[in-house]
C-alpha cells in the first residue's frame, strides 16, 4: 500500500513536503537524504526510494504554488539561505532546489542564489527549473551541482539529453 504522513520529526515547521513510500512495512527511520527501506511480503529487504527535501525559488523567495499557479503563491521565507540551513539542521544531506522563474521562462533565473546555497550550506544539491540549454547547463555544473534535473527539455530533445550525459 501506500504510507502517506505528517511531516517527520526534524522537519521545517512551514515548508513543504510530500512523502510517499510504496511498501509492505517501512523498518528503518526516515532520516533526509536517506535511502528508505522497506521488507517486501517475502521479508527480503529492498531500497525504494531517496527522500530529498526541496525549496522552490520565485523571485528569490522560498515559495510553493498552489496547483502549479504561478498567481497562487505562499511565500515560506525570503532568505533561501536561512531555508537550506535548516534542512540541514535537520539532518538533510541533499537538497533539490527548483527555480520556478525558469520554468515558467525557460531561462535558469535564480542561479546566484542556488551558488551562495551550494557554497555555504554543505549540502549536495541538485538544481532544476529552466534549464533548456548546454550554456545553462554549464553553469548549473559550474555553480557546483551535484545533479541538474532536466524537465521539458528532456521531453522535448532526446539529443540534448544524451549530449548532457555523455559530459
Amino acid at each position: 500500500g501506500t504510507v502517506r504522513g505528517s511531516a517527520p520529526r526534524g522537519s521545517v515547521e512551514g515548508t513543504p513536503w510530500v512523502l510517499v513510500v510504496r511498501c509492505t512495512a517501512v523498518h528503518r527511520a526516515c532520516a533526509w537524504g536517506s535511502t528508505v527501506y522497506g521488507v517486501r511480503k517475502d521479508r527480503k529487504p529492498y531500497t525504494t526510494m531517496i527522500v530529498i527535501p526541496a525549496i522552490d525559488l520565485l523571485d528569490g523567495n522560498v515559495v510553493r504554488l498552489t496547483q502549479g499557479q504561478r498567481d497562487q503563491v505562499t511565500v515560506y521565507s525570503d532568505d533561501p539561505l536561512a531555508v537550506a540551513k535548516r534542512w540541514k539542521d535537520g539532518g538533510a544531506t541533499w537538497l533539490h532546489v527548483g527555480d520556478l522563474n525558469g520554468a515558467f521562462d525557460g531561462a535558469y533565473r535564480n542561479l546566484p542564489i542556488a551558488e551562495r546555497i551550494i557554497q555555504t550550506s554543505g549540502l549536495n544539491v541538485e538544481l532544476s527549473g529552466g534549464i533548456r540549454s548546454k550554456e545553462t547547463l554549464s553553469r548549473c555544473l559550474a555553480a557546483g551541482a551535484k545533479r541538474v534535473i532536466l524537465g521539458t527539455k528532456a521531453c522535448e530533445d532526446p539529443i540534448f539529453v544524451q549530449e548532457a550525459a555523455d559530459r
